[in-house]
């Protein structure tokens, strides 16, 4: 269809097709860097609900966003060692998972559920369940590891229920 603005009146290009794509490139790099920090703060919240509201814990939030910001620099590796992955095999960036390492295609529920496992996530969990059992005198670092363990897994399956 031919461009148009946001009253529907048709307008011009005037910029090349090259010209367009390099400023999407770099407003998805930008898009990137303004999501990590929002992530970090949502995760914080996230863990604070659930441990300090939800099980009676006694962290505040400024603590659960030390962890979560500790715990996102191993994902933030995770991503790197996924991109140089891809790069190396001419492929897109999908995390580096059980269905990568054993080369399935996400086809089918199995390969599906494997590809929603990304390891580096599992480790940022455990040391996020760390991080709360420091936090939480009360509570193990195993309760807490299989409590958001637990929750990842749920939302891996739903996702690879769903054909996501």
């Amino acid at each position: 269809e031919p461009p148009v603005n946001r009253r529907g009146r048709p307008v011009e290009i005037t910029s090349d097709l090259a010209t367009i794509a390099r400023y999407g490139r770099m407003l998805g790099m930008l898009a990137a860097l303004a999501m990590h920090p929002v992530t970090v703060f949502a995760i914080a919240g996230a863990l604070m609900l659930l441990f300090s509201r939800v099980l009676r814990g006694e962290g505040r939030y400024l603590q659960y966003l030390a962890i979560a910001a500790h715990a996102s620099l191993i994902t933030a590796l995770g991503m790197l060692v996924a991109a140089g992955i891809a790069l190396a095999r001419g492929d897109v960036p999908r995390g580096v998972t059980p269905a990568l390492l054993l080369g399935l295609e996400p086809e089918g529920f199995p390969a599906r559920l494997l590809e929603g496992f990304d390891l580096f996530t599992i480790w940022a969990l455990l040391v996020a369940a760390l991080g709360v059992s420091l936090v939480n005198r009360r509570r193990s670092f195993a309760s807490a590891a299989a409590l958001l363990l637990a929750v990842y897994a749920a939302l891996a399956v739903g996702i690879a229920a769903a054909g996501a």
